[in-house]
């Protein structure tokens, strides 16, 4: 989730959460009242009591809507019970969205333990502390559990919980030099082991990642499928021979370079200026035009982009037209090394442009190759409503061990494989083929990989998954 989106989010249900609060003061007040005078209530609250209550309250309904209501009722009681899958996830993924939401549900909990000790007395307590963290953030996973809204997930529990901590040890530590007058170390180090810990372990797995010859590939889950719950036949023919395949590897992934180099690129040719600041949705690079709703959007882990005027209507584009644009845009590819030589060019509807680079009659050719097409439209009033480049090139890298059609075969008997949905206990799984297909990793190599396929149950529904072939 790119962070522009959680703060729109965030100050969505900011606006829900103020609404609440001006309900629930006067309720609160109501209510104390009803304590003093009905029950004869001798108990007295602070001012600071009254803000902490406050603004824990809206915190929970803030909260509350960022983690249940936000969301449609989608998820179906849907439990993750495996801890650090979300830590796995990022690493296999290498993506920085994934570790930022972790943050996200860690810093978004640091207010509960920031407050509490405003609250009551008791709220200094460190073991009271832990009690109440524990309580909200099982009461909040449950609730998107029960209403579907959610996951409950180990993970989060952990997180929140961890960040309320953090929150708590923060506030304990300002208010001990506060009230000794003096630099307090025992506190101090409680507030900073838990962003240590964090930068220590991100700094290693960056050092890590970044000497590592290939990258992560996405294809591992982040924990295996519970097999004892299902059934497999096979009715594929398995080699038990390993041989050999290529690995090649696409140079526009990851070139923070590229994204700037195609949107000046694109300036140019539509006379248009983008937004000075552009802005990340995941690992895509969005640049909106200044005097439109026009978008460019870069896919940086691929190279590939999009760009789009939202225009509906197409313009039909008569002989003339069609060569014409033809040589402008083959021109304009070209200055750029975007057309790969040999590209087949085709009009469809009378509308789209195409051109499809030069097909590989193998899979595997040893040999650098591309892969992919662009597709361009226009506008009614003949401005490009609609431009689609979606090749990548391969460079031939080297040739690896791969491991057989067997021993692949035997990964996935582990449940070592992606799935989602989740399976049901007495799901079956028919695989009908197995074939040496690739797959990117998140440092753009073309990675060898067994491509199994088949249905789940009945023949209707078509089951596939990937398994790691290189040894």
């Amino acid at each position: 989730m790119d962070i522009f989106v959680i703060l729109a989010t965030i100050f969505k249900y900011s606006l829900l959460a103020l609404g609440g609060i001006a309900i629930l003061i006067p309720l609160y007040a109501a209510g104390f009242l009803i304590y003093k005078k009905v029950f004869h209530g001798t108990k007295k609250l602070r001012i600071g009591q009254w803000i902490s209550l406050i603004l824990l309250s809206g915190w929970l309904l803030l909260v509350l809507g960022l983690t249940t209501f936000s969301r449609g009722a989608n998820f179906g009681g849907s439990i993750n019970l495996s801890l650090f899958s979300s830590y796995a996830n990022a690493w296999h993924e290498w993506s920085y969205t994934e570790l930022q939401l972790i943050i996200f549900n860690m810093l978004m909990f640091a207010p509960l333990g920031f407050l509490l000790p405003f609250l009551a007395k008791r709220g200094e307590r460190f073991s009271f502390v832990c009690l109440v963290s524990f309580l909200v953030t099982f009461f909040i996973e449950v609730l998107q559990l029960v209403t579907g809204h959610g996951i409950f997930e180990l993970d989060d529990l952990l997180h929140n919980f961890t960040g309320s901590l953090f929150g708590y040890f923060v506030i304990m530590f300002f208010l001990s030099c506060f009230r000794e007058k003096k630099w307090k170390w025992k506190p101090f180090m409680k507030m900073s082991a838990l962003p240590l810990l964090y930068g220590v372990g991100i700094c290693c797995a960056i050092l890590v990642y970044l000497n590592q010859e290939y990258g992560n590939l996405p294809i591992i889950p982040a924990e295996k499928q519970n097999m004892s719950m299902i059934s497999v036949e096979n009715e594929a023919a398995l080699s038990a021979q390993a041989e050999q395949a290529g690995v090649y590897k696409n140079p526009r992934a990851n070139d923070k370079q590229y994204s700037k180099t195609i949107s000046q690129a694109f300036e140019k040719l539509l006379g248009i200026e983008f937004k000075s600041f552009n802005r990340s949705d995941g690992k895509n690079k969005i640049f909106e035009d200044s005097s439109s709703d026009a978008q460019l959007t870069v896919f940086t882990d691929s190279g590939e982009w999009s760009y789009t005027t939202w225009a509906e209507e197409k313009k039909a584009l008569t002989e003339q037209e069609v060569s014409a644009r033809k040589a402008e845009l083959e021109a304009w590819l070209n200055e750029y090394n975007l057309l790969p030589e040999g590209s087949v060019f085709t009009v469809q509807n009378h509308s789209t442009l195409r051109w499809d680079a030069p097909a590989s009659e193998e899979i595997d050719p040893q040999e650098d190759f591309f892969s992919g097409s662009i597709m361009v439209e226009y506008d009614t009033d003949g401005t490009i409503s609609m431009f689609h480049y979606f090749i990548i090139p391969n460079e031939h890298i080297k040739n690896v061990e791969i491991v057989s059609e067997e021993a692949a075969y035997a990964e996935l008997m582990d449940g070592n494989f992606e799935q989602y949905p989740p399976f049901e206990k007495g799901d079956k799984i028919v695989i009908q083929d197995c074939v040496l297909s690739y797959t990117y990793d998140t440092k753009g190599f073309f990675r060898p990989a067994y491509h199994f396929s088949g249905y789940i149950n009945e023949a209707d529904y078509s089951w596939q998954t990937n398994i790691n072939a290189m040894k």
